[in-house]
């Protein structure tokens, strides 16, 4: 977590200091699932994320595009236990975005490069079964000095996605695709897979 709260604080300096930016709040639905050998078992879970990103000019419509944002993913399961799985996460994308102009108030935009994430907090509810009812934490902790079988904190993937650009407003789909096991134990590949639909604005100077 040290780690983490660092590297913000490092990508805060470097946005600080760079003299050609633009900051843009964005918001949006998250359509998330867990991609797996078994993925035939989970099914979309929608949520949102909230945060900012910023572009930073590097050369004509090329940007360096790092942010932070909050966001929620997971998925439902429509087994016996009927379980739907919430997982909240800080996540910062460090991203490359190339804006190509369409009019002079018009450009599409297009982006892609890695994330990492930490989970902050999240829950699994049981709808059904003999757990129906039963909520628990999502997330990894220690139980007398020993971790439990949930989920890992660390995320760590990549983001592609592209939109459009409407004077100061931003519409656009990305889709984050963990590289990382969701949980240790487990046979297959469990990773987060996560469509996000988002509408921003840019806070121009």
């Amino acid at each position: 977590m040290k780690k983490i709260l660092i590297f913000i604080i490092l990508i805060i300096s470097f946005v600080s200091d760079s003299k050609s930016q633009e900051f843009c709040g964005r918001t949006g639905l998250n359509l998330s699932k867990h991609i797996s050998d078994a993925s035939e078992s989970s099914f979309i879970k929608p949520g949102f994320n909230l945060g900012f990103v910023v572009d930073i000019n590097i050369v004509q419509e090329l940007y360096f595009r790092p942010g932070l944002m909050f966001t929620i993913k997971g998925a439902k399961y429509k087994d016996v236990n009927k379980q739907i799985n919430h997982q909240h996460y800080g996540e910062i994308p460090l991203l490359m975005a190339y804006q190509i102009k369409i009019t002079k108030d018009i450009k599409l935009d297009f982006q892609t490069g890695p994330f990492v994430a930490y989970g902050i907090c999240g829950h699994i509810i049981y709808k059904g079964g003999p757990n129906e009812g039963f909520s628990q934490l999502s997330f990894q902790r220690k139980e007398n000095g020993v971790k439990n079988q949930e989920f890992r904190r660390f995320d760590f993937g990549l983001n592609y996605g592209a939109g459009l650009v409407y004077k100061a407003f931003y519409l656009g789909v990305s889709y984050d695709r963990s590289f990382i096991k969701l949980k240790d134990y487990m046979v297959w590949e469990q990773k987060n897979g996560v469509l996000m639909i988002n509408i921003g604005y840019y806070l121009r100077k």
